[in-house]
């Protein structure tokens, strides 16, 4: 009898815990939580919707909200403004949010040291981290791979072989480089890959130059850049400096230029424009050779936690897959971006040469990135130092630029 009630006793207890067990099961069913991903960047939707689909599949509770609206900037900047805001946002580095207080302390997360090392210092705020960079952007020229085959163009490593690129190109009786001066913003990033390759000690320089230690007139390399970057226009269409990005591509995809000088960002619009089946890939603009060259690299893709948020565990598991390699190769390889991830390198043919640079971490330090530098570099300053350049290439007259950049430097950063 003993043994019969142990027996019932024990079943008794186990229906309990497999019942209770099972009902733990149903409410963490039932405790699905939603995280908003408000993404700005726009052209990205099917990587997106790929990363997102892989991650809840891989964490069933987790319901991730894609918000990617027309306008999306514009969008973004209303809800913040009124306090309404996301889980999750895409941007650029989000300083300004992070000095708002808005943004999660990521630094002690693990997951934003997988960026290379270039961007995760770039993105410092006081030395925290709120953003964890996981796609890039290229710089250099891009070019007519079938052209330059059939004509043997081959690809320069200095600046001198680069000229000397230029002279054979136009002595084919092709334009070399469709460029764009009248779009200001162009000119930027040139002026942004000289000042980084040439100007010795590049960080400190630049510093100094903002305390009024020392003058761009004082610095001799600020004339090389200024040279350089007119020599290049001997090189260029008639009308280099009335045309615009988009008529630069359409020059490019009609066989009228071998190349242009922008960023990998112009891709989808040299898709977009070509009428014809059209080769092409991408090489840094070569300064002194390939081992000492640095290319220019920005933020294409960055993702940042508001405090706001309810669910910053379910939120940091999402920031964490999507900065892991198995994410980040899902999401690159669908948008065509090339990965801020120092443990993946996205092989596509047309990032060419400045892939590589990208992936072995040969990037220059930007003027926009100097730590000390960063709280300064806002509002005007960005067209500012866009019409500057463009005022050089309109006269040609590199010490009136020097003056003009100098004073730039020094009182707009005091802004």
């Amino acid at each position: 009898m003993k043994t019969v009630v142990t027996i019932f006793l024990s079943l008794c207890i186990f229906t309990a815990l497999v019942a209770g067990t099972f009902a733990a099961g149903q409410g963490e069913k039932a405790e699905k939580v939603t995280i908003e991903h408000f993404d700005q960047k726009g052209g990205n939707l099917e990587a997106l919707n790929a990363l997102v689909t892989k991650f809840m599949e891989k964490n069933p509770n987790i319901i991730i909200k894609l918000s990617t609206p027309p306008d999306a900037e514009t969008v973004a900047g209303s809800r913040i403004a009124s306090g309404d805001y996301p889980d999750i946002l895409s941007h650029w580095g989000g300083e300004d949010y992070a000095k708002a207080g808005l943004l999660l302390d990521l630094t002690n997360e693990a997951f934003v040291q997988n960026s290379l090392p270039g961007f995760v210092e770039s993105t410092r705020i006081n030395g925290k981290l709120y953003c964890v960079t996981l796609a890039a952007n290229l710089f250099g020229f891009i070019y007519n791979t079938t052209m330059f085959k059939d004509h043997g163009f081959a690809i320069p490593n200095t600046w001198n072989e680069l000229i000397n690129l230029l002279k054979t190109i136009k002595q084919s009786g092709i334009t070399p480089v469709a460029l764009a001066d009248g779009a200001a913003w162009t000119l930027g990033h040139q002026s942004n890959c000289f000042y980084a390759n040439l100007i010795p000690d590049f960080k400190n320089t630049m510093v100094k130059i903002h305390k009024g230690e020392l003058n761009v007139q004082d610095v001799p390399a600020f004339k090389d850049v200024g040279t350089r970057l007119l020599e290049l226009r001997n090189y260029g269409q008639p009308d280099y400096l009335g045309a615009d990005h988009v008529q630069s591509v359409v020059d490019f995809t009609a066989g009228k230029a071998a190349m242009i000088l922008n960023g990998n960002w112009m891709m989808e619009e040299i898709k977009g424009a070509a009428t014809k089946e059209f080769s092409y890939s991408m090489f840094p603009v070569p300064f002194s050779g390939p081992d000492k060259t640095l290319m220019p690299s920005t933020i294409d893709w960055a993702l940042s936690i508001f405090k706001t948020t309810k669910h910053p565990k379910e939120a940091l598991a999402y920031l964490r897959y999507v900065a892991s390699k198995e994410g980040n190769v899902l999401y690159c390889k669908l948008s065509n971006s090339p990965s801020a991830l120092k443990n993946v390198t996205i092989d596509i043919a047309e990032f060419g040469l400045a892939g590589k640079y990208l992936g072995k971490g040969q990037l220059a330090d930007q003027v926009t990135s100097i730590p000390e530098l960063k709280p300064y570099w806002g509002g005007s300053m960005w067209t500012d130092n866009f019409i500057a350049a463009q005022n050089l290439i309109a006269t040609r007259n590199v010490d009136a630029w020097m003056k003009d950049i100098n004073k730039l430097f020094q009182e707009g950063w005091k802004k």
